[in-house]
């Protein structure tokens, strides 16, 4: 079993990657691994509610394009990832509070959608 808070901050980690990759490899790298991580979110203890499920696609999403690999929308690459990093802090409260209001062994249900 994975850990949301975990994923979310291997998350972090790949905003970072994403900043520094300038070569087509280091950048498929950071595709590759994103869209990892967004799988392996649905293989968590608890399955994501709606709101976290949406802004780990989000994120995965933004990361993708700050590398080239989505549309940026007219942002750059550190705009890009000022909004990962963000959404990042979002989604690390909702997953804080999702673990607070559910009762042990009670499944949040919504899954992650790719």
């Amino acid at each position: 079993m994975n850990d949301a808070l975990l994923l979310t901050d291997r998350l972090c980690d790949l905003t970072e990657m994403a900043l520094q990759a300038h070569s087509m490899l280091e950048k498929a790298a950071v595709f590759a691994a994103a869209k990892a991580i967004e799988g392996e979110f649905s293989t968590c203890e608890r399955t994501l509610d709606e709101a976290a499920a949406h802004k780990v696609s989000s994120i995965c999403a933004t990361i993708c394009a700050a590398i080239g690999y989505a549309p940026a929308n007219g942002k750059t690459n550190p705009q890009l990832i000022v909004c990962a990093r963000t959404d990042i802090a979002t989604l690390r409260e909702l997953l804080k509070q999702q673990a607070a209001f559910a009762p042990p062994g009670v499944v949040v249900t919504a899954a992650v959608t790719h």
